[in-house]
């Protein structure tokens, strides 16, 4: 595990041996907890957030798979399109932002990263956004802290725009590549002398017709030892972009998603650390 402690907001990478760092933040909520996330199934997790229902805190989960919820009330997606944004809102002091769901198999045995905000301002958009979306309206995020934007629409040309315009580098760890436009880019960006460099995971050989790029091109690598479940990029060493969205057309365009980009230097070298690890971890195939 690695930890960013930050002015406004830590980023903790998994693997977790242990849930205690999260279970602390969640634990400080007094009035309200509100939970987005394809799936949540970490018995610790349940069990506070059903705790904390018992005690009257208005704990409320919006999911695509249901759970049982005890004292949690819960709205399951009924769109035709996933539902895979990931976060918890406490009160309207903080926010988790994850590339994360809220399992056993995300937390502890899969690379994914966590965002924890701790800025009234931030946290309180997202319980208005968390709120509007409870009620069944259309409501688009965009939401700043020092540091950080987190947002729910025009994710694809986000993106795209940001990687095209890279001078040195992109480097990528990311579950699902599937999204022609990026890979096109890519390919361009490599041809112009920038370092592209991808990790995936090992569902990429076995689902993305990409996966049969030319050897000669752009380095990618694969992990096998467990799920990289990470939706990370990152443009010459200066801006992240995580969250919960897979490079894929559904994921940047029909999904309930949420997007994050990081350009603060300090938490950036981190991201830059957390993607050595997952390079040096794939292999070439």
């Amino acid at each position: 595990m690695i930890t960013c402690f930050l002015y406004a907001f830590d980023v903790i990478f998994t693997p977790l041996e242990s849930v205690e760092q999260i279970l602390s933040v969640v634990e400080s909520a007094e009035e309200s907890v509100y939970v987005t996330s394809y799936s949540v199934d970490h018995p610790e997790v349940i069990q506070l957030l059903d705790y904390l229902a018992s005690r009257g805190v208005d704990v409320r989960a919006i999911i695509e798979t249901p759970f049982a919820a005890g004292n949690i009330k819960m709205k399951i997606d009924a769109e035709k399109s996933l539902f895979h944004m990931k976060t918890i809102i406490l009160d309207d002091h903080t926010a988790i932002l994850s590339s994360a769901n809220f399992t056993v198999h995300s937390l502890k045995e899969s690379y994914n990263d966590l965002i924890i905000v701790s800025s009234k301002k931030f946290a309180s958009q997202l319980k208005q956004f968390f709120l509007e979306m409870w009620a069944g309206r259309d409501f688009s995020l965009n939401a700043e802290a020092e540091g950080l934007r987190a947002f729910t629409h025009d994710i694809e040309n986000e993106v795209l725009n940001r990687i095209s315009q890279a001078k040195k580098s992109v480097c990528i760890a990311m579950y699902a590549l599937t999204h022609p436009e990026l890979w096109a880019i890519l390919k361009i960006l490599n041809c112009r002398g920038v370092n592209v460099r991808v990790v995936t995971d090992k569902w990429f050989l076995a689902n993305s017709p990409i996966a049969q790029i030319p050897s000669e091109s752009f380095e990618v690598r694969v992990v096998k030892s467990r799920t990289l479940h990470s939706k990370l990029i990152i443009v010459d060493g200066e801006c992240v972009i995580t969250g919960s969205a897979n490079a894929t057309k559904s994921g940047y365009n029909s999904n309930a998603e949420l997007a994050v980009v990081i350009t603060d230097e300090a938490v950036v070298s981190e991201y830059i650390s957390y993607f050595e690890h997952l390079f040096k971890e794939g292999e070439s195939f």
